[in-house]
């Protein structure tokens, strides 16, 4: 456990690397969420010593107490804003280019995992991981590379997002690492809702032949939407029924997980990431502070609520505050654990 009882951050644009006191910093949001770029707002006095940095600086910023600050975000400073009273930089994650870059490009019997890294380009790539494998994937100017690669995350069941290095990261539900929280220690404010989970997609292969093997002739098939399948989708990239049968579970996942949401306010927490795995203990043992700091230390008595999965997270550090991280959370069903549909996923409500 990390106690920051004195927050502080590392300011680095353009090669130079800054304190937030000798940045003259008066406030930061750093705004992260699975499926899209990440955010940051700098405000600093008007005689900050980043006066002068301009769009397309590398920046890299670091949180956490002031003698073990841990990496947050790394990118590009877009846009630079000043008056009188303050100079305001924006920025956004390294990938950003990938939200507006646009290509006509073919994939060939390819995993999933090789298409995000043909299609990230020169964009560094933390983590790409998928065994599903498409027969032909076409990738076409109408739509950004961004939301190609948000469709290959929806049928892979994964987290897309983007490492503290700004490498691009394309990881299973449930990769990252794990943490628990408690009530009366970490957590400041929280809360919880549960939904009626809506139904899921389910897949189906586009030919008869495909059910013995993708090395196999095949003919459209007329049966595809019969007893075994129900009313499924047909994509023409799933020659295999292993393949439609994966995008089906990570489907189902998909759909539970969105039923489970709850959001998390907590002293500041820079080692969390996006596709973190969280508990909340919301119940202390004797309702004292010596056993919440024990249980803390030993483990909690009480109840938890089940693992959640870190959808989105803000870091806000000002006078004011101090350093807060705000969680936004969903299910963490994986989808080899939802299976073909979204029945039997037990465990995942609140």
């Amino acid at each position: 456990m990390t106690w920051v009882l004195k927050p502080d951050a590392s300011i680095d644009i353009a090669g130079r690397a800054l304190t937030a006191a000798e940045a003259a910093m008066a406030g930061l949001v750093i705004d992260l969420a699975t499926g899209s770029v990440g955010s940051a707002r700098i405000s600093l006095w008007p005689d900050s010593a980043f006066k002068d940095a301009a769009p397309g600086e590398q920046i890299t910023l670091n949180l956490g107490a002031a003698d073990a600050l841990d990496p947050v975000f790394s990118g590009t400073v877009e846009t630079v804003r000043k008056d009188h009273q303050a100079v305001v930089i924006e920025a956004r994650e390294a990938p950003a280019p990938l939200l507006s870059a646009r290509v006509n490009q073919s994939f060939v019997n390819q995993t999933i995992a090789a298409i995000v890294r043909g299609l990230a380009g020169e964009v560094s790539v933390s983590a790409a991981e998928s065994d599903i494998q498409l027969s032909l994937y076409a990738v076409e100017g109408r739509r950004s590379v961004w939301t190609h690669l948000r469709e290959l995350a929806d049928m892979a069941g994964a987290d897309l997002h983007c490492a503290p290095d700004g490498g691009l990261v394309f990881a299973p539900y449930g990769a990252g690492e794990t943490h628990t929280f408690h009530k009366g220690i970490d957590l400041l404010s929280w809360e919880t809702l549960a939904v009626a989970a809506a139904p899921a997609e389910t897949y189906a292969v586009h030919g008869a032949g495909s059910r013995a093997g993708s090395d196999k002739w095949h003919w459209l098939d007329a049966e595809v939407k019969g007893a075994d399948t129900g009313e499924s989708r047909v994509v023409g990239a799933f020659a295999t029924k292993d393949a439609a049968e994966a995008a089906t579970a990570a489907a189902a996942a998909r759909a539970a997980n969105a039923a489970v949401r709850a959001r998390a306010r907590l002293w500041g927490r820079p080692a969390v990431r996006i596709g973190d795995t969280v508990d909340l203990a919301l119940e202390q043992a004797g309702g004292g502070l010596l056993d919440a700091v024990a249980g803390a230390l030993g483990g909690l008595g009480g109840a938890s609520k089940p693992p959640y999965r870190v959808v989105g997270l803000s870091h806000h550090m000002n006078r004011e505050a101090g350093f807060v991280t705000v969680l936004d959370l969903g299910g963490s069903t994986a989808p080899d654990e939802a299976g073909g549909g979204a029945g039997g996923l037990g465990g995942v409500g609140l």
